[in-house]
């Protein structure tokens, strides 16, 4: 997926909702994502939207994984936060969580993995990213270009639907 959407933590972690602010400038930043324990959490429509592929596929157990860490439910304002922040630690396709990453992906050889992140081109640097790193054998819509995956919530009235049935209909597992 793209970013944590409007889903929102249900328990305080560190004095926020959002979880403990992290200091770019700590060395062991990676390590204080790591161990910043689990939340129930609020799911967004997004989810809801995973939540039928799971009914459909019997998966009784997803992991969303994001592009980026910023909760920005604006996908072209998102980009722009992630491109003038400039710090590699809001993506777990960032370099600088390689073992976070291999944590989180490991034995997911025989696994579904669906990417659908939206086809905006300014995310053509995070997906190439994200595509390189990730298993080999990622399903999705495909857009136009090699790196776009329709993300399953467009925006316009009634693609939602439309979405999930032509995944339903394309997509096997």
């Amino acid at each position: 997926m793209l970013n944590p959407g409007d889903s929102v933590s249900l328990e305080e972690i560190g004095g926020s909702i959002d979880g403990p602010l992290y200091s770019s400038e700590s060395l062991t930043i990676s390590d204080q994502i790591r161990n910043t324990p689990l939340t129930n959490a609020k799911p967004d429509r997004t989810q809801y939207q995973i939540m039928r592929l799971m009914n459909h596929y019997a998966w009784s157990y997803v992991r969303i994984i994001n592009l980026s860490d910023i909760r920005n439910t604006i996908s072209g304002d998102l980009i722009e936060d992630h491109q003038r922040l400039q710090v590699p630690y809001l993506s777990l396709f960032s370099d600088y969580r390689d073992t976070e990453r291999t944590v989180w992906l490991q034995h997911q050889e025989s696994k579904p993995i669906v990417v659908a992140w939206g086809v905006n081109p300014k995310l053509e640097e995070m997906a190439n990213n994200a595509i390189q790193k990730l298993p080999i054998h990622i399903k999705g819509l495909q857009g136009d270009e090699p790196y776009q995956y329709f993300h399953p919530l467009p925006r316009k009235g009634g693609e939602a639907r439309r979405w999930l049935e032509r995944f339903i209909r394309e997509i096997e597992f």
